[in-house]
């Protein structure tokens, strides 16, 4: 990939957001599970194991409050709600998101309603005691199974509704009493509902300033690779320039892995301006710059304009005879362009290159400097010689000579 285009490539512009039911926008939410879901589906199932046990501790009421259908609670409870609790359990730990803040608000009204029935039907004279237990079911929904808000305000208007609906419609009770057990399950269902609220706030508002934070960290982090990468970026071709090439030479120098290089000159690229233009030069460059980077696409083989009409390219750990299979398809290639060359006065009306190549050795002494010489030697060798071709250095051509 062209080294400007990649490092133009940045984070996509996401804003997390919520709305006024505390929902995140789809992309934040995906987030927030992946960070965060996992310790949800615990807290759900530990909390919902934990509220079950205190549910049944009730049953203990009943021969209390409601001994005429004590055995009725019992069962309601022990094999209804219990078996449902558990299984409950077992499916947040395996439902979707969205189906498991679902499931638990139903099993929550369906915990709230049972109850009512009994309190409905009895005719124990202290029966609306039982009443009571509804606003610590509705504290245990909002409070501590923390409810999403937008579930938690379904269950919270669904359950005070059906609670005033059985207060008002149960055979016996006195409108005074009526009345008072109505207000006060309204009001527990506000103070919940707005306690619900508060935590849920508090949630949503934590995970988007932490997202922020992390999203402003991964933009810096990117700006800055790309600005590295743009310093090293030659704009007109989007090669490797000077400065990256100079970092990869010392890498490759360090590592004492075997090297070559090949400097690469447009052959009467100045006639070439003088005739057709400085634009047409530019075009002419960022044609050849492409070519050499798709004929050296390969690890191990980096291409970079050195400056001007010259490029460089650096080969890593290849043997001789590869380096010079490149070299030999890169003389090729740029003929293939068929680039049109007007100002040529030797008879090749298209533009060409002359190629000079050098090799250290890995076990060699040999400084970056002198390898890059060697190569520029060998450059003006192919020069003189015809352009159009390439020339090794010495020591390269040793190499060859001995089938190395």
């Amino acid at each position: 990939m062209n080294l400007r285009v990649a490092a133009e490539k940045v984070l996509t512009d996401h804003v997390p957001s919520m709305d006024r039911w505390l929902r995140f926008d789809s992309i934040t939410e995906k987030h927030y599970e992946h960070a965060r879901g996992n310790a949800r589906r615990k807290h759900l199932q530990y909390t919902i194991l934990f509220g079950l046990i205190f549910y049944n501790v009730y049953n203990l009421t009943s021969f209390f409050l409601m001994p005429d259908i004590v055995w009725l609670t019992i069962a309601m409870r022990v094999a209804l709600v219990t078996p449902g609790s558990c299984i409950l359990a077992y499916l947040v730990l395996h439902a979707s998101p969205r189906m498991r803040e679902w499931l638990v608000t139903v099993g929550m009204i369906n915990a709230f309603t049972l109850p009512l029935i009994a309190f409905w039907y009895t005719t124990a004279p202290l029966g609306a005691y039982a009443f009571s237990e509804q606003a610590l079911t509705l504290t245990y929904g909002n409070m501590l199974l923390a409810l999403r808000f937008r579930h938690a305000v379904m269950f919270s208007i669904v359950s005070v509704a059906t609670a005033c609906l059985f207060a008002a419609t149960k055979a016996g009770l006195p409108d005074g009493l009526m009345f008072a057990l109505c207000i006060q399950m309204i009001t527990a269902g506000c103070f919940t509902l707005a306690g619900n609220y508060l935590i849920e706030r508090r949630r949503c508002e934590d995970f988007l300033t932490t997202l922020h934070a992390k999203i402003n960290a991964e933009n810096a982090q990117t700006a800055s690779y790309a600005l590295e990468v743009l310093t090293k970026t030659d704009p007109l071709t989007g090669l490797l320039n000077r400065r990256g090439l100079d970092e990869l030479l010392d890498q490759a120098h360090a590592s004492d892995q075997s090297l070559a290089v090949m400097m690469i000159d447009v052959d009467h690229f100045k006639m070439f301006n003088d005739t057709c233009g400085h634009p047409a030069g530019d075009s002419c460059l960022i044609r050849l710059a492409e070519t050499l980077n798709a004929c050296t696409h390969q690890p191990g083989v980096y291409c970079a304009r050195y400056g001007g009409e010259e490029f460089t390219i650096l080969v890593i750990d290849k043997p001789p005879l590869e380096v010079v299979r490149i070299a030999k398809q890169l003389i090729q290639s740029v003929r293939t362009l068929n680039i049109t060359h007007p100002g040529r006065s030797d008879g090749k009306p298209y533009v060409t290159i002359s190629i000079g190549i050098s090799a250290q050795d890995g076990s060699t002494t040999q400084t970056i400097a002198e390898v890059m010489n060697a190569a520029d030697d060998a450059l003006y060798l192919a020069k003189t010689l015809g352009r159009d071709q390439y020339r090794f250095s010495d020591q390269i051509e040793a190499k060859l000579v001995s089938g190395g």
